[in-house]
């Protein structure tokens, strides 16, 4: 479980809960990196193994993201037909699907993308993407693939934005990483179950990964919120307050804790309810400090474990 949610972003909300004293600021991974494919899969509409068999000579042209004004160049994008070897999420009944990439990306999405010239039109370049340009799929490539569809063209995407990696099958961490995203999708397609298995460790992993899948929002399109469905909602709050508040010793400070989850989760809900952080002196120690959070957010639970309503991002109709 350690190395799976290694690959987990904490939060940017958990970082108002360190904003007054850094000296007990979380490890937060830094928000411009390349996504890891195990972290890309949670943001995955549809996930596949398979391989790509060819690309289409001619780009297409889609708009440049959701609700672009039609003064807007479009973007041209390159199309790869990946064969579908196992659909792990989604796809159902599909033997191939067409994924999108923008026309100027590096085959290892290294150095930055250049414009690319279109039949009897300037040269046109897409929306760089943050760091080292956009990763563009080669022929012959093999491996899982998270995506999620576009939100203009016929086609996928890769999944986490222009960066969203493919778990390459040559990766020497192969095998590795396809069992946590076999087990993550375990989690997203029957959290009940996995929120209700003996296995402590389990369902605090399931916590873990149903935070990041409701409270985090990749894709270029808008979102709103909603509920949680009533039990799913209150197994959550109940396996969170079971969670220690900190794990100093541990090896992997990125494992499931109620300190790197109890704002992400909980959002707009702490302030709506009343959560007051405890008041510190100075000299606190970092024990002190740790166990007056943990006795906070621990009373605020049980105070409120019937009236907290943890939302979902989900897409815009």
């Amino acid at each position: 479980m350690r190395s799976f949610v290694r690959y987990m972003l904490i939060g940017a909300l958990t970082l108002n809960l360190f904003a007054a004293s850094s000296a007990f600021a979380l490890r937060i991974a830094p928000p411009i990196a390349r996504p890891q494919p195990v972290q890309a899969a949670l943001q995955a509409e549809v996930i596949v193994s398979g391989k790509v068999v060819s690309i289409e000579k001619e780009p297409v042209e889609v708009t440049a993201f959701a609700g672009a004004p039609k003064e807007q160049p479009k973007v041209p994008y390159k199309i790869a037909k990946v064969k579908i070897s196992e659909a792990l999420l989604g796809a159902k009944g599909l033997t191939e699907i067409k994924v999108g990439f923008p026309a100027n990306a590096n085959p290892a999405g290294g150095g930055f993308d250049q414009p690319v010239p279109l039949p009897g039109k300037p040269a046109i370049r897409p929306l760089p993407a943050p760091i080292g340009g956009s990763i563009a799929l080669t022929e012959g490539q093999e491996g899982v693939f998270p995506l999620t569809r576009h939100h203009d063209g016929e086609f996928y995407i890769l999944a986490g934005g222009f960066q969203g990696g493919v778990l390459e099958k040559k990766a020497p961490n192969y095998e590795k990483d396809l069992a946590q995203i076999q087990k993550m999708i375990e989690i997203v397609k029957d959290p009940i179950k996995m929120l209700q298995s003996k296995d402590k460790a389990d369902r605090f992993q399931a916590v873990q990964v149903l935070a990041q899948k409701y409270r985090n929002w990749s894709k270029p399109t808008p979102f709103v919120e909603e509920d949680v469905a009533a039990e799913e909602n209150k197994l959550i709050l109940k396996t969170l307050s079971e969670m220690p508040w900190s794990q100093p010793a541990s090896p992997d400070p990125n494992n499931p804790t109620r300190q790197n989850l109890f704002f992400l989760l909980l959002g707009n809900e702490t302030s709506r309810l009343g959560f007051k952080f405890p008041a510190f002196k100075p000299g606190t120690t970092p024990e002190e400090f740790n166990k007056a959070q943990d006795e906070a957010t621990a009373k605020f639970l049980a105070d409120n474990m019937d009236k907290i309503k943890i939302k979902k991002m989900v897409e815009k109709k």
